[in-house]
This record gives C-alpha cells, sequence and structure tokens, in this order.
C-alpha cells in the first residue's frame, strides 16, 4: 500500500519506565518538587586522575508493537537516542548521565515506524547535579600522612621531656 500511514500504537505512560541508576544501583533521592535528583558524581585522585561513577537514565518499555524503533529525546539537552523493540514489545535504553548538562531535564518517548512518528509521551522530570569529593585512596593517604605526623610529634614530645628530666638546662 503505497502512501498510506503504518498504523501503530502510540506510548503510554504505563508502558514506559524510567529510572536512574548509579554504580548499577537505582538512585530514589527525590528533589523538593518531586523530580528524581540524578547526580554525576566524580572521585578525585592523588594522580590528578578522576573516576566516574556509572550514573545513567534508563528507560525501558512493553506493549510496544515488535521490531518498532523506540526514540528516546532529552531535548533540552539535544539527545536523542534510538533502539528497536524485541519480538516481544519491550524494550531498554540508557543515557550516561555524562552526556547530560547540570539542570533541570525531561525526556519524551516516541515510536516510529518508516517516517511515521507517534506522538510524544513526555516519561521523566529529572535535575541533574554534579559532585566531585575525594577517592579513597586520597583518603587513605591523607589519615596515613595525618597519623604520621601526630606519630613524629609525639616522638618529638616524648624526646624533649626525656631531656629535660635527664639533663636539665641551667
Amino acid at each position: 500500500m503505497v502512501g498510506q500511514a503504518l498504523a501503530m500504537t502510540n506510548p503510554t505512560a504505563a508502558d514506559v519506565s524510567v529510572m536512574a541508576v548509579q554504580a548499577g544501583n537505582a538512585v530514589t533521592a527525590i528533589t523538593p518538587n518531586g523530580e528524581t535528583l540524578v547526580t554525576e558524581h566524580r572521585y578525585i585522585g592523588l594522580d590528578e586522575t578522576t573516576e566516574r561513577v556509572n550514573t545513567e537514565i534508563r528507560f525501558t518499555g512493553i506493549n510496544a508493537d515488535p521490531g518498532i524503533t523506540v526514540v528516546v529525546d532529552i531535548p533540552d539537552a539535544d539527545i536523542e537516542q534510538t533502539t528497536q523493540a524485541t519480538a516481544t514489545g519491550t524494550w531498554e535504553l540508557s543515557v550516561p548521565t555524562t552526556l547530560l548538562p547540570v539542570g533541570h531535564r525531561y525526556a519524551t518517548v516516541q515510536y516510529k515506524a518508516g517516517d511515521t512518528f507517534s506522538a510524544p509521551l513526555t516519561v521523566a522530570e529529572f535535575e541533574v547535579k554534579s559532585a566531585e569529593s575525594l577517592s579513597s585512596s586520597t583518603w587513605l593517604f591523607l589519615l596515613s600522612t595525618t597519623t604520621a605526623i601526630v606519630a613524629l610529634l609525639l616522638a618529638i614530645t616524648i624526646q624533649l621531656r626525656y631531656n629535660l628530666r635527664h639533663n636539665p638546662v641551667l
């Protein structure tokens, strides 16, 4: 049938799930206005390297038409990613937070068959924040250095007290 649009279902809120995942665990932090709080976290090491915690926004869906293209769009971050629905109508797509600028964001899902798009469905609103902290190896270095300095000061104090008792200065 030339020129006829393909019939497709529209995504529904019941069919789409969105969660923030950090280091393999779901993020449950919520902002005061009810949005998911996503933090792009970096650990700073002694050797001036940074280690990012793998953080992503994971989109999953069910009941899509088998083989249909699923489009996840985060318009204000200029991100659009696509995947194909499986034969059972499920799909999954992840957006790393390293691609997202800090600030308020929202995401939509659309289905695409040929050149025809379904109506976009807003599936998530979230706040992206950035955080940095010292790595565990940096903290260990600082703790051991501080301990060594305290031990050295204690040894000097004990030696000075010993010298004053046994070799008093007149």
